[in-house]
């Protein structure tokens, strides 16, 4: 390999590393979102308190990166809270294939 094609590829890789530096920084600020809005209402609030906040997850959710993230969020062991921002987001985004994880 010629050294032209070795700094070439080289800086290639540099490149792609730092777009996937950049993702990872913005899929951890995505949950980041999300958590502080998980943590700042109370998941058993009547449903007419519940639609301020529910405008406020569609909204971080069409803003998201990806939405597999909140596969985490659907397990048994899950909260409240975890599990209705993780169901505003599905419902928000029609992501229905993550509903399976529900079922197994």
């Amino acid at each position: 390999m010629r050294s032209t094609d070795f700094f070439r590829l080289k800086e290639e890789v540099k490149k792609e590393n730092n777009k996937i530096s950049k993702l990872e920084s913005e899929l951890k600020n995505d949950r980041k979102r999300l958590d502080e809005l998980r943590e700042s209402f109370d998941p058993d609030a009547s449903v007419n308190e519940l639609a301020e906040i529910r405008g406020s997850i569609k909204s971080q959710t069409r803003n998201l990166t990806e939405i597999e993230s909140l596969r985490e969020d659907l397990s048994t062991d899950s909260s409240a809270d975890q599990l209705y921002v993780a169901a505003v987001s599905i419902r928000e985004t029609r992501a229905v294939k993550l509903l399976s994880d529900l079922f197994t």
